[in-house]
Formats: C-alpha cells, sequence, structure tokens
C-alpha cells in the first residue's frame, strides 16, 4: 500500500513494436515518467486457434506519479491513453491499451473466463492480491472474436448491443 498513487500501471497490448514508443511518448508529453516495461509471462498452451493466431504481445509499463493527487493524477492518466490511442490510430500502429490507471490492473483475453488465470500465471500467485476482482464473460453473436473486444472494459460498464435497440424498440411497438 506504501506505493498507493505513487506508481501506474499501463497494460498494452502490441501487435506493432511502435506501439510503446507511442504510449511511452504520450506519456511523456503529459508530464510522466515511464519508468519501466515488462512483457507480461502468459501461457500460450491455453489458447484456442483464433486467440493463439491473433494474439498480441502483452506488456506492463510501471508509470511515476509527477505529483499528482487522486483524481488529477487519474485524469492525466487517462488522457495521456487517449492521446496514445489516437496517434496509433492516425499512424496505423495496430494497439490496444487495456487500462493505464494508479487503482487498477486490467487482465484480460480472448477467452473463456475460468481460463484467464491459466493464461496469466501470476494470477495463481499467492503474492498476488486483490481488494476487488470483476468477472464478466459475454457470447456475441453480431462481431467476430478479437482481443480488444474481450471484457471487461477499463472501467466497470457494460457493453449492450446498441444495435439490437432499433429491434428491441419495433417488437415493442409491435406489442403495444
Amino acid at each position: 500500500e506504501r506505493l498507493l498513487g505513487r506508481r501506474a500501471v499501463a497494460v498494452l497490448f502490441e501487435w506493432d513494436p511502435r506501439a510503446r514508443r507511442i504510449t511511452g511518448e504520450a506519456l511523456r508529453a503529459a508530464g510522466m515518467k515511464p519508468v519501466e516495461w515488462r512483457q507480461v509471462p502468459v501461457d500460450v498452451e491455453t489458447l484456442g486457434e483464433r486467440a493463439h493466431d491473433t494474439m498480441p504481445v502483452i506488456w506492463h509499463g510501471l508509470v511515476a506519479n509527477p505529483g499528482l493527487d487522486g483524481d488529477a493524477w487519474e485524469r492525466a492518466l487517462y488522457l495521456a491513453r487517449r492521446n496514445a490511442e489516437r496517434r496509433a490510430e492516425a499512424e496505423g500502429v495496430q494497439m490496444y491499451l487495456a487500462s493505464c490507471s494508479s487503482r487498477t490492473v486490467v487482465y484480460k483475453g480472448l477467452m473463456a473466463g475460468t481460463r484467464l488465470a491459466d493464461f496469466y500465471p501470476e494470477l495463481r500467485d499467492e503474492a498476488c492480491e486483490s481488494r476487488l476482482c470483476v468477472f464478466h464473460q459475454r457470447y456475441s453473436t453480431n462481431t467476430m472474436p478479437d482481443w480488444r473486444l474481450a471484457q471487461p472494459f477499463r472501467m466497470l460498464g457494460h457493453n449492450g448491443e446498441i444495435n439490437t435497440i432499433t429491434g428491441n424498440r419495433a417488437w415493442m411497438r409491435a406489442r403495444e
């Protein structure tokens, strides 16, 4: 707990080696210092064929707090993440920042939720502790599976299938 708020973790899914540079530059532009990157240990043998074939390299970037408190620190991290994403899109760099926060670290993947700890062995380590764990699985009937779409979101939320609203409204009108 003595490091709470003094460090943040950027969780980066990298399909293009330029992704870490872009993320680091966005953090530095926001006045933050990326301290170190580590490749997250994973067990690729636990994945299905599609997940294995499309898997990114997964990184944790440790970021030093430039002296901000609480919500200001989280806002700065959010804005740096958004700037990195915009720049990556503009430059055609395929990447996904699953989270960038001093409060949460997101572990996610293209797999059944029951396989998450098999894929990320460090989640089985007794030294790995959490005050909260949110677990969500979904079966999508209208999108192809993709690492970037895997649950959970960066913040607690539910994706609700927006494209079904029109159909639901039509069915309700028909029942009136």
